[in-house]
């Protein structure tokens, strides 16, 4: 692959992660919702690229959809929906005391994302296993990190206007992600939730991005009764 050809492909990567929604805020604290109980979230995400100086190139954000639904005591079920991209995961939180949690949550997120001509088709695939650990200040009040590597798949296939063997290429490489949130329970059925994230690559994709967003929880919290 040629270097304008890698340097456009990772432009148009880095967009379609931007403007389509591939996640790597979480929006939850390492405390899994109780079982047999949901809350929905709805978050407004803004993104942003670093180029090759150093500076910051801002993109476009968008609205995203979580669900958390508890499986099990300390086990719930993730679903995120944005744009055209739609991710999954379950989250096992190991360790549970008053003061720190911790949680592991696999997953992945597929996307069909949109090519350089309208009869372009280009398929997204992103598998992650992120370690997230939970600081509770108080009863309504934690703050949590969370990171981990992941894999992808970047399948393009062209129709017109391309040059063997570009017109059908799949690429693939490993993630680097890390972030930062916070959660501020109004009630036991409202949070707040600001959070920010970073994602890098460490093959084919130089590019970092930056996602900053704030996301707002209704229904069934996480229970901390530690500090009755």
């Amino acid at each position: 692959m040629s270097k304008t050809r890698l340097a456009s492909w990772v432009l148009g990567f880095i967009t379609a992660i931007a403007t389509l929604g591939c996640n790597a805020n979480h929006y939850a604290t390492p405390r899994t919702v109780p079982k047999g109980k949901t809350s929905h979230t709805i978050a407004l995400d803004a993104y942003g690229a670093f180029e090759d100086d150093g500076r910051l190139m801002p993109a476009a954000g968008g609205l995203r959809y979580l669900l958390r639904a508890g499986l099990a005591e300390r086990v719930d079920f993730g679903l995120t929906v944005s744009g055209t991209v739609i991710g999954a995961d379950v989250k096992v939180n190991f360790l549970r005391t008053k003061w720190v949690d911790m949680a592991v949550s696999p997953g992945f997120e597929f996307g069909v994302l949109p090519g350089y001509h309208s009869w372009d088709t280009e398929f997204f695939t992103r598998g992650a296993v992120p370690i997230s650990l939970g600081f509770n200040v108080s009863k309504a009040t934690s703050i949590y990190l969370h990171g981990g590597l992941g894999g992808f798949v970047y399948d393009q296939e062209y129709d017109e206007w391309c040059w063997e063997p570009e017109c059908d290429e799949t690429l693939s490489g490993m993630t680097v992600q890390g972030g930062l949130g916070a959660q501020f329970r109004l009630s036991n059925f409202v949070a707040l939730q600001p959070e920010l994230s970073v994602m890098g690559s460490t093959s084919y994709l130089p590019g970092i991005f930056m996602q900053l967003g704030f996301g707002v929880s209704l229904g069934a919290q996480p229970s901390y009764p530690e500090f009755d």
